[in-house]
């Protein structure tokens, strides 16, 4: 039996906004990853599959999209939420325990 659990990670640092929204649109000739860290200094690769305004700012976003471990993008799905303008959010990952 397994349970999917949700891991929040608290990113203080990450894309700009012109990064975030290129790692959505540039698919071709590769798809590009956006790179956030925590305060610990660990370091999450992430490949952004959707974006949508979390406010009328124009600086906060949710994104869906799945982390890159050596080079392989995982595929479990992660969710998260970004402020371009401070570089503060969150990343949502699921994590599967096995019991």
């Amino acid at each position: 039996m397994s349970d999917t659990k949700l891991i929040q990670i608290d990113v203080t640092t990450g894309p700009s906004k012109f990064d975030l929204m290129n790692s959505l649109f540039v698919w071709k000739p590769n798809h590009p990853a956006v790179h956030f860290q925590d305060a610990r200094g660990t370091y999450y690769e992430v490949m952004i599959s959707a974006v949508e305004a979390e406010d009328g700012s124009g600086d906060r976003w949710m994104f869906k999209g799945r982390e890159v471990i050596g080079g392989k993008v995982v595929q479990k799905p992660l969710t998260g939420f970004f402020d371009t303008q401070n570089r503060h959010g969150y990343l949502k990952i699921e994590a599967t325990e096995i019991g």
